[in-house]
């Protein structure tokens, strides 16, 4: 084995350990805040990270360093809703967890964070407190779109979820290895009612 694969070997011991860390933390929170309220449906569903406000700030600042490094923010586990989608979609779900990390944040913000080039495209910048939306999104959609892939070639979910100001297209990649659906970009088109660009006529 050459130094290139030593560590890239070791790149990915790192990132397994970093998820590994998180859930241990969310099982060791979660005890005593079953029922606790939060953003998502009034209370927290079983197994979500109630730290995730906290976890994904240190993910966006991680993100806008010049580290090489990565950081995972771990939503909580995927819900009965989109498995049950999944499967009618040709995916079994079951066991995933949703999770941000400072790759996906990092892209996001390099393609969609411009406040020029979106209203150029229509589209709305990107910001912090779009990326902190995550979780609402994930547990809250209007809407999911099955059956395209990412550049990679991998298997992706659009999530689009409306809000005040526009509409959110949160886009996951599914990670069958990790059994994850992380982040892999976000884009946020604004409200143009009668148009092809209201959620009701997006497919």
């Amino acid at each position: 084995m050459n130094e290139k694969e030593i560590l890239k070997e070791l790149k990915i011991i790192v990132q397994n350990y970093e998820i590994l860390q998180g859930l241990k933390n969310i099982v060791n929170s979660f005890e005593g805040h079953k029922g606790r309220k939060g953003k998502v449906g009034g209370s927290l569903p079983r197994g979500v990270n109630p730290n995730f406000a906290e976890d994904i700030e240190a993910v966006i600042e991680h993100s806008k360093s010049k580290e090489n490094s990565n950081k995972i923010a771990i939503i909580g586990p995927v819900q009965k809703r989109l498995i049950d989608e999944a499967k009618t979609n040709g995916f079994n779900l079951e066991g995933y967890n949703h999770n941000v990390d400072v790759y996906s944040v990092k892209h996001s913000f390099n393609k969609h964070s411009n406040k020029v080039k979106e209203e150029a495209r229509g589209q709305i910048a990107i910001t912090d407190e779009d990326i902190k939306q995550a979780q609402n999104i994930v547990y809250s959609y209007d809407k999911a779109i099955w059956g395209e892939k990412n550049d990679q070639g991998r298997d992706i979910i659009k999530l689009l979820k409306q809000m005040p100001d526009g509409y959110l297209f949160y886009i996951e990649e599914i990670r069958t290895g990790r059994h994850t659906l992380t982040l892999n970009t976000m884009r946020k088109y604004k409200n143009k009612v009668g148009n092809s660009n209201t959620l009701a006529g997006i497919t």
